[in-house]
């Protein structure tokens, strides 16, 4: 068993390290190859970084890979001491980076924002059409569960053996709560959104914007198929706005599916908005729901941290709860009409517009 840097071969970085170390982070597996690759990461790499996917400029390209079927054999073999792990869902662009540092602020917290690796399982996931399973390439049911417990044992290694790992994860793992958490009875999940139309202003204020929308909505297909609401709509033929309010209901009808199984008592929906104006009162409810000791002082301290203040996109910009009301009253004056193009859509959906609670 050995790994590799740049193609050579090397034997002194011991697997049973990588298996418990969190210190080489996974980026990615290579199912064609039987390989993952791994970067280096220190903690403070780890608490400077915004976005864990390989595709993100502050994560240096893997040099390091294992062979997936050691890693596999290594999971058989050897009994995992997963660290408790909760996450945070959201449908993007509703102060989840925000809320993710809040609680990295919060001991005993160890927080990975977006691993890629995990969206890449999640789009792996077996649909329940075996024909549509060979034709998109996805993992059967017995290798796509070996994969995901494999990504969890590796996104759940800490430094510290009482850490909690919080994942904030990419909106595409939206689709897998449900095996998530029944991986382990101790985990539980935030849902974060923002109310509808303030949703579709968020996706219209940018080009760049438009275009993760149009990726989003060809990679949530195979979710969508789910719903019998959505299954019939091609999104492709949507315009952004309606393409913005499909993939708001889309996540909307994820949790209500989450909110009315059998986990419904360890999922909590909480709008984001709350996040940036009412910061005290959500970072203590979400703390309590994830069951984290939090005194008043330690929630001062959280609250006044520079690192809170600053924009998820680009840290060197300040950010907060002024700010973001500012930008939102540009986009209704720039995009208004707009969005409600997308609103009266969603309303022809025989959906549910809210997030409800799970009481």
């Amino acid at each position: 068993m050995g790994w590799r840097v740049a193609g050579h071969e090397r034997g002194d970085l011991r697997l049973n390290g990588v298996m418990v170390s969190p210190e080489l982070y996974p980026i990615g597996i290579d199912r064609r190859r039987h390989l993952v690759s791994f970067v280096p990461m220190s903690q403070d790499h780890y608490r400077n970084t915004s976005f864990l996917d390989p595709g993100a400029p502050s994560v240096t390209p893997g040099a390091y890979t294992f062979n997936l079927d050691d890693l596999l054999l290594y999971g058989l073999h050897v009994p995992s001491q997963m660290a408790p792990v909760h996450y945070v869902f959201h449908t993007a662009y509703c102060c989840s980076t925000l809320l993710s540092r809040y609680l990295d602020l919060i001991p005993p917290c160890f927080v990975l924002r977006e691993p890629g690796l995990l969206a890449q399982i999640a789009m792996l996931r077996p649909s329940r059409h075996p024909a549509a399973n060979v034709a998109r390439r996805l993992a059967g049911t017995e290798e796509w569960q070996a994969l995901m417990d494999l990504a969890l044992r590796l996104l759940t290694r800490t430094y510290a053996a009482k850490d909690i790992v919080v994942i904030k994860v990419n909106d595409l793992c939206n689709s897998i709560g449900d095996a998530l958490l029944q991986v382990d009875d101790r985990s539980k999940i935030v849902f974060l959104y923002v109310p509808l139309k303030t949703f579709i202003l968020s996706v219209l204020k940018s080009q760049s914007r438009r275009v993760w929308l149009r990726r989003r909505l060809r990679d949530t297909r195979k979710a969508a198929e789910a719903f019998p609401e959505l299954a019939s709509v091609d999104p492709a033929g949507l315009r952004d706005a309606e393409g913005a309010a499909y993939l708001w209901v889309l996540n909307n009808a994820l949790y209500n599916d989450l909110r009315r199984g059998k986990h419904a008592g360890r999922v909590l929906a909480f709008n984001g908005e709350g996040v940036a104006d009412t910061p005290k009162m959500a970072v203590a409810a979400i703390a309590a729901f994830f069951e984290l000791a939090l005194s008043e002082q330690t929630l001062s301290q959280v609250l006044a941290h520079p690192h809170v203040s600053r924009y998820s996109k680009d840290l060197s910009l300040e950010y907060d709860s002024e700010s973001r009301r500012h930008a939102l009253t540009e986009m209704q004056a720039q995009f208004g009409m707009e969005a409600e193009r997308g609103v009266e859509w969603a309303y022809g959906i025989k959906q549910i517009l809210e997030f409800e609670s799970a009481e």
